[in-house]
């Protein structure tokens, strides 16, 4: 997914062992490559009657691929944030903005790593350290590397790990740990986005309520569990948002029966959310909310 500014959770950093593979299937490109040079010289008598790698030619050989990788890695990331060994893992480069790094930091990430790695494989320990999963490398040039297909379009001002400079209520935090697809994720956020404007349809004087936090999160929670039948394919991610939601942590394990009960019983309903005998229940909970196309990819 190459898009010119995205935003992503936590949950979309590559792991380190994607990174590995990643890297090791760039470097067999490369070695390939290598090899079939070095046939080509010792074939020609190039390398002298006993061929030797420490020959001058043999040297200017290995000098022009390790050159050429350094040079193909800069300049896939600058350009497309991945290279051939990413692109198969379905990872890509990106910077702290959420845009793809610039020419200068793509080099400068380049020689950081080769460096890292030279280095016993310093630079690659922060992997396991880092919360955010970079390497050096990644402090140096300002980059993280993520799922593709976890990836969100955003603003200008938007980009980057949701998070970072913004604070995040219940919901989003719940929504995150559920871990869903990109698309999944913003027809949740639409969802939470319209609870609102149901719960001022539905009951316009919700918002003078002891705690209208709690009765939005609440009515949210529960137009999950009305949704629950009507997308069951969706169901894994629906029951994953009710599951880590803390606004239900006093309900215990039996969360989703729970609210399954409280859809079909509007007076405990309306109870439960702190709402008016006026308000109307089944108007907050209209099931009309439909995923985007693809949500479930």
């Amino acid at each position: 997914m190459l898009t010119r500014r995205a935003r992503w959770t936590s949950f979309a950093v590559a792991e380190p062992a994607e990174r590995a593979a990643a890297f090791l299937i760039d470097a067999g490109i490369f070695w390939v490559v290598w090899v079939a040079g070095m046939i080509l010289l010792i074939e020609t008598g190039e390398l002298g009657a006993t061929p030797r790698l420490t020959a001058p030619r043999a040297l200017a050989w290995t000098a022009v691929v390790v050159v050429g990788w350094w040079a193909y890695d800069a300049l896939s990331i600058s350009r497309w944030g991945s290279t051939a060994g990413r692109r198969i893992l379905d990872i890509e480069v990106r910077d702290t903005a959420g845009g793809l790094p610039s020419r200068r930091a793509a080099v400068l990430r380049t020689c950081a790593r080769t460096a890292g790695v030279v280095l016993f494989g310093v630079g690659i320990i922060t992997l396991w350290r880092d919360p955010d999963g970079g390497a050096l490398h990644d402090r140096v040039a300002g980059t993280v590397v993520v799922h593709s297909d976890e990836l969100e379009p955003a603003g200008e001002a938007e980009g980057g790990r949701i998070g970072m400079t913004v604070s995040v209520d219940a919901t989003e935090v719940a929504i995150r740990a559920a871990a869903p697809g990109p698309a999944e994720a913003g027809w949740l956020r639409a969802i939470a986005e319209q609870t609102t404007t149901r719960l001022d349809v539905a009951a316009p004087s919700w918002r003078r309520a002891d705690d209208p936090d709690l009765t939005r999160h609440r009515a949210f929670c529960l137009l999950l569990a009305a949704l629950l039948p009507r997308f069951p394919e969706h169901r894994a991610v629906l029951v994953g948002v009710i599951d880590n939601h803390v606004v239900l942590d006093d309900l215990g394990r039996g969360r989703v029966g729970h609210l399954t009960e409280l859809v079909d019983d509007v007076p405990r309903a309306r109870r439960w959310l702190g709402l008016p005998e006026s308000a109307s229940v089944p108007l907050l909970l209209d099931t009309s909310a439909r995923p985007r196309r693809g949500a479930g990819s």
